[in-house]
């Protein structure tokens, strides 16, 4: 897949959401709710990986939506790809 740096229209975030394997979330501490690609892909079945500060952090880990890694640290968001990356996630009977 090509990197595309651009903003994306509905359609094309969309077409996004449905191919990922895992929908990653490195927001900085100062960001803490629901975002978009969060409930788009929480909606569609994916891995979450996010933050684990505040209610992001609640969401993704009482929901069992997926892992979640030390906010604003780059070397605990890779140990927590890596580690996803190994195990088979599947959402379930509380997450969906």
């Amino acid at each position: 897949m090509d990197l595309h740096l651009e903003f994306l229209s509905n359609e094309e975030m969309i077409s996004y959401l449905q191919e990922a394997d895992m929908i990653i979330l490195p927001y900085r501490k100062e960001f803490d709710g629901a975002s978009g690609p969060l409930c788009e892909g929480a909606y569609l079945g994916k891995m979450i990986i996010g933050p684990n500060h505040g209610s992001l952090g609640v969401m993704i880990d009482k929901n069992h939506l997926g892992y979640c890694f030390e906010s604003e640290n780059s070397e605990s968001l890779a140990v927590c790809i890596s580690n996803a990356l190994k195990t088979e996630f599947v959402y379930d009977q509380y997450a969906k």
